[in-house]
Formats: structure tokens, C-alpha cells, sequence
């Protein structure tokens, strides 16, 4: 876990995207050191176009970072995580 950042207003892909680059500025960490996102599966988080893991791929396309290889789908069913490559 990196950090834990609050969200106000909204918590679009876009507002989830900018709070992961906030993060990382923080603790001075470039983008191509990420090797993998975890997520719940919500909408703002994988969302195909606008999910703020969709939005972090194209920031890496943009700049020429390779996607990160390892992709984590959370499911939590009462006490119990399941965790599975996609």
C-alpha cells in the first residue's frame, strides 16, 4: 500500500487517477516503478474508457512506460479474499 488519500467531492475514475499521481509525487515515486493495481472492481476503478485504471494506462502509453504486467480483481465474501489474475 502506497497511501491513503481522502476523496471529497466525487470519486470518478478521473478523481481515483489524479489522487494515484498525487501519491506518488508525495514519496517522489515515477510512474514506470508501478508493477501492479488492485482494485474492488467498481466502475471508477475499471471502468473501460474512464476507470481509473484504464486512465492510468493511456498516462503510460502516453509516456512510453509499458502497462503493468500484473492486474488484481479483489472479491471479498465474508471474511474470505479471492484474488485473481486477469
Amino acid at each position: 500500500m502506497l497511501s491513503l488519500e481522502s476523496v471529497h467531492e466525487t470519486t470518478r475514475g478521473e478523481d481515483l487517477f489524479q489522487k494515484l499521481l498525487q501519491a506518488l509525487g508525495k514519496f517522489n515515486l515515477p510512474l514506470d516503478k508501478l508493477c501492479g493495481v488492485a482494485t474492488d472492481g467498481a466502475p471508477a476503478m475499471v471502468g473501460k474508457h474512464e476507470g481509473m485504471v484504464s486512465l492510468l494506462k493511456k498516462e503510460m502509453d502516453a509516456r512510453g512506460i509499458d502497462m503493468i504486467r500484473w492486474y488484481f480483481f479483489i472479491v471479498l465474501f465474508t471474511n474470505k479474499v479471492f484474488v485473481q489474475n486477469l
